[in-house]
């Protein structure tokens, strides 16, 4: 079995008598204490209660548009214009360029170096910024192909193929790994738009299975610029993206408010309540 690393830690005799001599491991074995300072609470409190004022007003505004967006179409007719003779079928290379990321990209410990956007940052439409790898400016200015400019398309094409992003301005110059291709739209094509369609669950099906059977999915560069596109006339798309770009800017902000009610869950507690470790004096 090798060195394996069994947890332990030594009790002295008062605390098992305090334990009433009990020798249940899971009862001395427990995740280090956590002391409460109590005004440390009370500040993260006030913070999360200014927060989530900021997005319940940013949610209201947001739930007035997405209602009159969707009413506009509804009332117009959702089908209106659908898959129209104007409406285009083409293979995605004939639509904007396919780049696949690089096949090696050295890391720095550089808190200034350029961040490199994998797999793992691409989560639920949006470009994250946890658990970020960094390049060399060296390395990142040597590879301008593989550096993402606004309105570009960042696709996951190994593991869970399906996920995909926007680079928006913030994102301006970072690098994009191996496991990702990049898609830059021509004029004939919104950014959004094809956001949204690769989200498609038609589409999604299409990609899982095109991609090959291994322990780690992976679809091809060739298949990726296979994939065919429904292309509606440029007004069109700024009709469908109005209210899909708004829904998933409501959705960010609903997972941003679960969140941010969580953590005023867990201050109100340490701020009305203080430290209630057993034996803390009061």
């Amino acid at each position: 079995m090798g060195d394996l690393e069994v947890p332990r830690r030594e009790v002295g005799l008062e605390e098992l008598r305090d334990a009433n001599y009990s020798l249940n491991p899971g009862q001395f074995l427990v995740p280090g204490s956590t002391v409460i300072d109590q005004d440390e609470a009370a500040e993260r409190f006030r913070a999360s209660v200014a927060y989530v004022a900021r997005l319940t007003l940013s949610g209201r505004r947001i739930d007035d548009e997405v209602m009159a967006l969707a009413g506009e179409l509804v009332a117009q007719g959702l089908e209106e214009g659908t898959q129209h003779n104007e409406w285009l079928r083409a293979p995605l290379d004939t639509l904007c360029a396919v780049q696949p990321g690089p096949s090696k990209i050295p890391a720095t410990d550089d808190g200034e170096g350029v961040p490199v956007v994998t797999a793992k940052q691409i989560r639920n439409r949006r470009i994250v910024d946890e658990d970020l790898q960094r390049t060399t400016a060296e390395f990142a200015a040597s590879m301008p192909q593989y550096r993402l400019m606004p309105g570009d398309v960042v696709c996951v094409r190994t593991g869970t193929i399906d996920r995909v992003a926007p680079a928006r301005e913030r994102h301006t110059g970072w690098l994009f790994a191996s496991g990702c291709v990049l898609l830059r739209p021509g004029d004939r094509i919104l950014p959004s738009y094809l956001m949204h369609y690769l989200s498609h669950p038609q589409v999604v099906q299409w990609v899982r299975r095109s991609a090959t059977a291994t322990v780690l999915p992976t679809i091809s560069i060739r298949k990726v610029r296979e994939l065919p596109v429904l292309v509606p006339p440029i007004e069109r798309q700024r009709e469908i993206v109005g209210l899909l770009d708004a829904l998933d800017e409501k959705i960010g902000v609903h997972a941003g408010m679960l969140r941010a009610a969580r953590e005023m869950h867990a201050s109100a507690l340490g701020a009305l309540l203080g430290d209630t470790a057993p034996g803390t004096d009061r």
